[in-house]
């Protein structure tokens, strides 16, 4: 998708997006140590690894372009805008979180993993309610940036990771070593009749679970309904 047209809502051609793509293959030793990005058991522990949403200081080398609102679906969905740079890539914090979230996955500490990316921390999250069919109660701790820049703002070396309670001793205190990436506690895991709730002081999310579901699984043919 380099060189192809389509046309936009006016009927006028426009160039595709590019659209590159890496295609990767690995080892998984052990297949029944794997997870996927949906909730498992309600009261399981969620937690970010990678770039917390404080984002660091204001001033933090990283923060303004290791999550960003450039190029970012949140431009393109609510203000109709292409524009902006995308992150940069922070290769040091990305093979921290990495080698993180393969080893709570080993452990069996891990339960699901999912990482956040086009639409951010929020849409990654609803993504995981609805993989999981369980809801989910986050807390966020008000940030010096901007709250559309911490929930839609993306970015790459963060997972999002459920872990069942039994092991948080275990898996924090491996997390704080030096070895291992930054990370922050979220919230926990809800059953089916919960809804998706954010907070950061006062309530910013409050979704039903089976109405969010409905939206994602009907998203081609509404967008394809002109």
């Amino acid at each position: 998708s380099l060189y192809n047209e389509t046309f936009d809502p006016d009927g006028n051609p426009v160039p595709i997006y590019p659209t590159p793509v890496v295609g990767m293959i690995g080892i998984v030793d052990d297949i029944t140590k794997i997870c996927g990005q949906g909730w498992q058991s309600a009261g399981d522990l969620i937690y970010l690894l990678g770039m917390p949403t404080s984002l660091g200081e204001p001033g933090h080398p990283g923060a303004p372009q290791e999550v960003t609102l450039g190029a970012s679906e949140y431009l393109a969905t609510l203000h109709q805008t292409v524009a902006g740079y995308p992150p940069s890539v922070n290769f040091d914090m990305e093979l921290r979180v990495q080698a993180s979230c393969r080893h709570g996955i080993r452990q069996g500490w891990i339960k699901s993993a999912h990482d956040s990316s086009e639409g951010g921390l929020a849409v990654a999250l609803a993504e995981c309610c609805i993989s999981g069919n369980k809801g989910a109660t986050i807390n966020i701790e008000i940030s010096k940036y901007r709250l559309d820049l911490v929930l839609f703002g993306e970015g790459g070396a963060r997972i999002i990771v459920s872990v069942d309670p039994t092991y948080q001793t275990e898996f924090e205190e491996c997390l704080s070593t030096e070895k291992f990436s930054a990370w922050e506690y979220l919230g926990t895991v809800g059953t089916a009749d919960d809804h998706f709730q954010v907070t950061a002081e006062t309530g910013l999310i409050d979704l039903d679970i089976a109405a969010i579901t409905e939206t994602w699984a009907t998203a081609i043919e509404r967008r394809l309904d002109v």
